[in-house]
């Protein structure tokens, strides 16, 4: 499904019509990795058009088009209702110090 708020973007339809994501899915689903995917999953295999590959060879996905820029943003820590730079030392109790993490 592409198009409009709900749809997807332009990168991700690039990587899912180009990567033969399907195809992936399908080979990390089948019993034996020596047998043979169709690149598009979708269509019937094609010695010219769609041919079919073998399961082990298709390589990962790249999933940098799904990332959220705004979640990879380092995140300030919260402690006791005061809000702490990523890096910050936090004197917890006298005996425990935290360091606020990119993770929050």
């Amino acid at each position: 499904y592409h198009g409009g708020l709900a749809g997807l973007s332009a990168p991700e339809l690039h990587t899912v019509y180009s990567s033969g994501v399907l195809a992936k899915l399908v080979s990390r689903n089948v019993d034996e990795v020596k047998s043979l995917v169709p690149l598009d999953a979708l269509r019937l295999p094609n010695i010219v058009s769609n041919p079919a590959v073998m399961a082990e060879s298709l390589l990962g996905t790249d999933l940098r088009p799904w990332m959220d820029p705004i979640a990879l943003r380092p995140k300030d820590c919260t402690y006791g209702g005061r809000a702490y730079v990523t890096g910050a030392l936090i004197d917890v109790s006298p005996c425990l110090v935290c360091q606020c993490s990119v993770d929050g």
